[in-house]
C-alpha cells in the first residue's frame, strides 16, 4: 500500500517537473530551476495537488542543495 501511495505521489510531482530524484519511499527531490520568483507558488501547488490526489499531507523544502532542502 505505501509503495502505491508513493508511486502516485511521484506521478503527481512528475506532472509539475520532468526532473525528479526519487530518493526513498517518502522523499523526492524536484528540480524547480527556471521558475524564478514563482518557485514558492509552484511548490505550493505541487503540495496541494499531492494531497488532493493521494490524501497524503506533505511539506516542501526549497533550498539550493538537497541537503539543505
Amino acid at each position: 500500500m505505501n509503495g502505491d501511495l508513493s508511486r502516485r505521489a511521484v506521478e503527481v510531482l512528475h506532472s509539475y517537473s520532468p526532473r525528479l530524484d526519487v530518493y526513498s519511499i517518502d522523499e523526492t527531490f524536484v528540480d524547480l530551476g527556471g521558475f524564478g520568483d514563482r518557485m514558492e507558488a509552484h511548490a505550493a501547488r505541487m503540495r496541494d495537488a499531492v494531497r488532493t490526489e493521494t490524501g497524503i499531507p506533505t511539506c516542501v523544502g526549497i533550498a539550493p542543495t538537497k541537503t539543505l532542502a
